[in-house]
C-alpha cells in the first residue's frame, strides 16, 4: 500500500512539472461573477481544463502546449521557465526569425505544435529589432478552426501595436505552402531594414537574461521591459489597449482590488495611477465598475509615456470616511442605515 501511495506522488510530481503554473485567484471568473471567461476552455486541444467556482486542469490530459497561458487575459496560467527559455534563447542573434506549426516540413528558428501557443506579446518582442516570418499555410485545412481565429488575432493585435508600415517592414505571413520560409529577404534587405530601425538595433545583440517572475505575465513584462530599452536610443509610439477614467469615478477602489496585473492604484495620498505596459484588456475593471466610469480604449504611446495619472475628486461620509458618489450627500447608504 504504501509502495503504491509513493508511486502515486512519484507520478504526480513528475505530471506537474510538465503544465503550466496555475493561480486560480487571478481568474477572471473567480475574481467577479458579472461575465464569465471561456477563453482557455475553448483554446485547449485536449479538454483538460473544467470551469467551475474556480479552474480546474485534469494534469493527465494536459500536454504542456501552453495555449491556455496564450490566451489567459488575466495570467492565471504561466509558462514553466523550460518552455520560456528555449523559445527567448532560439531568436537571441540572429536577423530574420521564422515561426512554424508541426505540420510544415521547412527550416524554422522555431517550430511549435501551433503558432496559437505564443501570444503576440512574443512575436512583437522579435518584430521590434529584427525580420518575424509567420508560416501560417498550414492555417486554412487545420481542423482546430479556433486556434486559426485566435492566430489571425493575433496577427491584427501585433499590426495595432506595431502600427501599419512598421508591421509591413517587419512581418511577412506565409499563407501558401509554395512560398519558402528561406527566401524571403536578401541579406541587404534585412540590414537595410536594421538600419531603418536606428539606434533601436543596439537591442539587437543585447545578452537575454531570463527571470521567471510569476506574479506577472512573462511575455508581457520582457516586451515592455524592450520597448523601454529602445525608448532611451530611439523614441517610437506603440499601440497599447488602455482603458479611460470618466469623470463619474470616485475613487471606490473596486477596480484596484480586482485587477489582476495591479494595473490600477488609487491613493489619494500618492496620487491615482494607470499602468498601461501592465493591462492586458482583461474588461474586469469596466464590468465590475457601479458608476460605469470606465471603458475600454486604444492609445499611441512611446515606452517612457507607460503610466497614465489620473486625477479623481474624492468625496468622504462624514460618518465612516469611505468615499462615495457626490450624488449621495456626504453620507453612504450604510451609515445612513445605521442612523434610522
Amino acid at each position: 500500500m504504501l509502495g503504491n501511495l509513493l508511486s502515486k506522488y512519484m507520478m504526480k510530481q513528475l505530471t506537474t512539472e510538465k503544465v503550466p503554473t496555475i493561480y486560480p485567484e487571478k481568474c477572471i471568473n473567480v475574481r467577479q461573477r458579472r461575465m464569465r471567461c471561456q477563453e482557455c476552455i475553448l483554446a485547449c486541444p485536449e479538454d483538460a481544463l473544467v470551469l467551475g467556482r474556480k479552474i480546474v486542469l485534469n494534469q493527465e490530459k494536459c500536454t504542456n502546449c501552453n495555449r491556455c497561458a496564450a490566451v489567459c487575459p488575466s495570467v492565471t496560467f504561466v509558462p514553466r521557465t523550460e518552455v520560456l527559455e528555449p523559445l527567448y534563447q532560439a531568436i537571441q542573434q540572429k536577423e530574420s526569425i521564422s515561426i512554424t506549426c508541426n505540420k510544415s516540413t521547412e527550416k524554422s528558428s522555431i517550430k511549435v505544435g501551433c503558432l496559437s501557443e505564443l501570444p503576440w506579446e512574443f512575436y512583437a518582442y522579435i518584430a521590434l529589432d529584427r525580420q518575424l516570418i509567420l508560416d501560417c499555410s498550414y492555417c486554412e485545412e487545420c481542423e482546430d478552426k479556433q486556434a486559426s481565429q485566435f492566430i489571425q488575432k493575433n496577427i491584427a493585435r501585433l499590426k495595432e501595436f506595431m502600427g501599419e508600415c512598421r508591421f509591413f517592414e517587419a512581418v511577412t505571413i506565409v499563407s501558401s505552402k509554395e512560398e519558402s520560409l528561406e527566401c524571403q529577404y536578401t541579406r541587404r534587405e534585412l540590414l537595410t531594414y536594421l538600419a531603418h530601425q536606428g539606434k533601436q538595433k543596439a537591442t539587437f545583440f543585447a545578452p537575454f537574461i531570463f527571470n521567471q517572475n510569476e506574479d506577472a505575465r512573462i511575455y508581457r513584462s520582457l516586451l515592455v521591459s524592450k520597448v523601454q530599452r529602445i525608448n532611451k536610443e530611439q523614441k517610437l509610439d506603440y499601440g497599447w489597449n488602455t482603458v479611460a477614467l470618466g469623470k463619474k469615478c470616485y475613487g471606490c477602489g473596486v477596480c484596484e482590488k480586482l485587477c489582476p496585473q495591479n494595473a490600477i492604484s488609487i491613493k489619494e495620498e500618492e496620487g491615482n495611477y494607470y499602468f498601461i505596459g501592465k493591462c492586458t484588456h482583461c474588461g474586469i475593471c469596466k464590468v465590475v465598475c457601479n458608476q460605469k466610469a470606465i471603458e475600454l480604449t486604444f492609445i499611441q504611446k512611446d515606452g517612457s509615456r507607460l503610466r497614465t495619472v489620473y486625477k479623481i475628486d474624492v468625496e468622504h461620509c462624514k460618518v465612516c470616511n469611505d468615499p462615495i458618489p457626490p450624488s449621495l450627500g456626504g453620507c453612504c447608504d450604510i451609515c445612513k442605515r445605521k442612523q434610522k
